[in-house]
């Protein structure tokens, strides 16, 4: 509410204001890390864990991504945001059978 105050008086431009509120945009992410932990079978577990022992690059993946999102009716444009200003994201999916856990770097 201050923050609004000091727009309102001027004290403030709505720029310096906008980034008191939220933050700087992110930065642009370029790896994604994977995790999966299956519970029934440690093999499995193991296997995926070990092809992905080492961040993969997204860009070998950006035309996978992109026809899943056209698949769910869902902007390709996502994928280009998230992109840009989200390396830091962390994902966690837990369910019965399994959890994975999503690190973008």
């Amino acid at each position: 509410m201050e923050i609004l105050q000091k727009v309102s008086t001027k004290e403030l431009s709505p720029g310096e204001a906008f980034s008191l509120l939220y933050g700087d945009a992110g930065k642009k992410t370029r790896f994604f890390y994977l995790r999966i932990f299956v519970k029934d079978s440690i093999f499995i577990s193991l296997l995926v864990n070990t092809i992905f022992l080492l961040p993969f690059p997204l860009f070998l993946v950006k035309p996978i991504i992109k026809k899943i999102l056209k698949e769910e009716d869902l902007s390709p444009e996502l994928y280009n945001r998230l992109v840009a200003c989200g390396k830091g994201t962390k994902i966690l999916i837990k369910t019965k059978d399994a959890k994975i856990k999503i690190k973008l770097i």
